[in-house]
């Protein structure tokens, strides 16, 4: 259980770490206002990265706490 709720946790805050990069935009301009329209997010690609990234880091940090509290004990 503490697997599943680990990788939650990381899989959540390194997707939110990732979301900034790699977004595409294009430059619309008019004689008044400039803007930058946001065209691909790659959100797909993202999810599928984020999933194979999280799996060792969840690993080692439920391995580690496991022997932090261990140590506590003895």
């Amino acid at each position: 259980m503490a697997y599943i709720a680990s990788y939650i946790i990381i899989w959540w805050i390194v997707f939110f770490i990732s979301l900034p990069i790699a977004i595409r935009e294009t430059e619309i301009s008019d004689d008044i206002v400039y803007k930058k329209e946001v065209t691909n997010l790659r959100l797909g690609l993202k999810a599928i990265i984020v999933t194979i990234i999280s799996i060792p880091i969840t690993y080692y940090f439920v391995h580690f706490f496991n022997q932090f509290l261990l140590s506590l004990v003895m």
